[in-house]
């Protein structure tokens, strides 16, 4: 099993007009996460599928898989919970209050 728990990602859209509590994703924004795309590349490549099977799995371009992989593309979350889902995984989030620096 792949420890995707290791990898750290941050996703926060704040839209100006809303109160700090309420934050929302955007799901079609790019993410600014290579750590997530590299947790979806190690697990590609564990269960040994090419980024041309995910391609067919997914609908998404093999050339865009590989841009991706290669830090060329930021793909939106959308598009990493398509990829996630054609390699039959989940995509799980833990939010958990920040810890008070002493």
């Amino acid at each position: 099993m792949i420890e995707i728990d290791k990898y750290m990602f941050g996703i926060t859209d704040i839209e100006p007009e809303e109160n700090e509590n309420n934050k929302r994703v955007n799901f079609d924004e790019p993410l600014e996460s290579s750590e997530l795309v590299a947790a979806v590349t190690e697990v590609r490549r564990s269960i040994g599928i090419t980024q041309s099977e995910l391609a067919e799995r997914t609908g998404i371009a093999q050339s865009y898989i590989s841009k991706m992989e290669n830090g060329g593309a930021k793909p939106s979350l959308r598009t990493l919970i398509r990829l996630i889902d054609g390699m039959d995984y989940q995509l799980r989030f833990t939010l958990s209050p920040k810890q008070e620096e002493k």
